[in-house]
Order: C-alpha cells, then sequence, then structure tokens
C-alpha cells in the first residue's frame, strides 16, 4: 500500500515533518479509536489513494462543503500558483458517490454557509445523524490563542477564529467571481457543478421542523394556510409535502434550493 505524500505542488524542498507518515497517522488513529470516539478531519485529495473498502470501513464519514467562489479566491490569495487538485471538490465528490453506493445511503453533509447561518440547529442536526448528543455548551469557548487553532504554521489564517467565543449566527455573504483571473474562474467552472451534487444532500437545521412537530401535537382544526412563493405537491395528511424555495423567504428562513418536508 503506497504512503506517500499526496500534495499536488510538493517539491524537494517543501517542509516535512520527520516520523510523520501516513503509516504514523493510520496506528494512531487506530490506537486513540480503541479508547473512545475519535473526530479525524481531512482532505480526499490526500487521501484518494486510500480508498479501498478495508480502509473505508473503519470510519462513519461526514463531509463539509464550501461555496467554490469562497475557496477559489481564498486559495488564490494565498497560493497564486495552486491547481485544481487542491480545491478537492471534485475528489469529495467521488468519495460521496462512492461512499452512498456502498451504504446505500448518503452520508451526512454540512453547507458551511448554512452552518455559519444556523450554527445550533445546523450541529443539532449533525448530531442527531451521527447518533452523539447534541451538547450545546460545546458551541461557546473563551478566545484566544490555543492548539486547535495554532497548530498549523501558528494560526495564520484562523485570526478571526481564535478571537471568537463561540459558533454564532452570521449573515451568508457571496463571492463575485467575475472579476477573479481567468484561471480561477475556469477552475470553478469545473467544480461548481459537483459542489451542487453536495449540497443537494446538505442537512437541514431542527429548529423548524422541531415547531412544525409541535404544532402537530395540537388539536386538528380547520385553519386558513397560504404558502407564497413555494412549489410542491400536498398529499395525504400525514405524509410530508416536499417543498423547495425559488427565492430566499426572509419570514420563514428558508434559503434558495432548500428542501422542506412538512407535515399537514
Amino acid at each position: 500500500m503506497p504512503w506517500d505524500a499526496r500534495w499536488p505542488r510538493i517539491g524537494s524542498e517543501s517542509p516535512r515533518t520527520p516520523g510523520l507518515t501516513f503509516d504514523s497517522v493510520w496506528r494512531e488513529l487506530k490506537s486513540a479509536a480503541e479508547k473512545g470516539p475519535l473526530f479525524s478531519k481531512d482532505f480526499p485529495h490526500y487521501i484518494e489513494h486510500l480508498w479501498s473498502g478495508e480502509i473505508l470501513a473503519h470510519f462513519n464519514h461526514s463531509f463539509l462543503t464550501r461555496d467554490p467562489a469562497k475557496v477559489a479566491t481564498s486559495m488564490y490569495r494565498h497560493w497564486p500558483d495552486f491547481v485544481l487538485e487542491e480545491i478537492a471538490v471534485v475528489e469529495q465528490c467521488e468519495l460521496f458517490d462512492r461512499l452512498c453506493d456502498k451504504q446505500g445511503e448518503a452520508p451526512p453533509v454540512i453547507d458551511s454557509d448554512g452552518l455559519l447561518e444556523n450554527s445550533h440547529g445546523i450541529v443539532e442536526s449533525y448530531c442527531d445523524a451521527i447518533g452523539i448528543p447534541y451538547l450545546e455548551d460545546a458551541l461557546s469557548w473563551e478566545p484566544g490563542n490555543r492548539d486547535e487553532v495554532s497548530w498549523y504554521d501558528g494560526g495564520s489564517r484562523h485570526a478571526n477564529l481564535r478571537g471568537s467565543d463561540g459558533l454564532k449566527p452570521q449573515p451568508r455573504q457571496y463571492i463575485d467571481i467575475s472579476g477573479a483571473p481567468d484561471r480561477v474562474k475556469e477552475i470553478y467552472d469545473t467544480v461548481m457543478p459537483h459542489y451542487q451534487h453536495l449540497y443537494r444532500h446538505r442537512l437541514a437545521a431542527t429548529p423548524l421542523l422541531a415547531g412544525l412537530q409541535q404544532v402537530r401535537r395540537q388539536p386538528l382544526r380547520p385553519m386558513p394556510c397560504t404558502i407564497a412563493v413555494l412549489s410542491g405537491r400536498i398529499r395525504d395528511r400525514d405524509r410530508p409535502v416536499s417543498l423547495s424555495s425559488s427565492r430566499p423567504q426572509s419570514g420563514l428562513g428558508i434559503p434558495p434550493g432548500t428542501d422542506v418536508s412538512l407535515f399537514i
């Protein structure tokens, strides 16, 4: 089994950590997992050569996605000579599809914009999806320098995180890709369909559904109901109605493309 480094632009002058190899990390992960639940984050383009059934079966997989416009422009700002493989969206989508075929269902997908807009709701949905308790206190912390922020190059790209005190709702930010260099726009156009495929499987926040369940516990009675700028098919009373929004609904807090199961 090859355990060589997989950075697309690696060279003889690239920094190395003595003794740090895929093999050493794999042994450390297996040892830690024997002692209790273990969370590990990695990038798919670094481990694509390890996607055997044996390796993948050791993990419960989840995916974190980010708008390619934000990824590509950020990569260009830090590494103007970055290449397509470093965006990793294509590889991420390939791994996602492979796991869907193997498991018969989609692994949990968190989209970063949704996480920032409704941090507690998305984290609660994620905990429910992977079968661990939701701990609200875990979403807040003391600001300042700490190992989980500064482990990579002293944390030079994580100043906002270092000064933060928790996950709090943030307005969605949009990046205009039209002013980027042509090479960056070409990479964006290449990865966008793969991102959209993953985005369709993203987790929804729980508060809206929790509120609807609360309504369902009340006695049924005739009542007027208006749904504006939404499309869907109404079916039997105790079956879900699938709706999708065509533009943001400020009253409902439903972003474009969101799928909603509504019990009527």
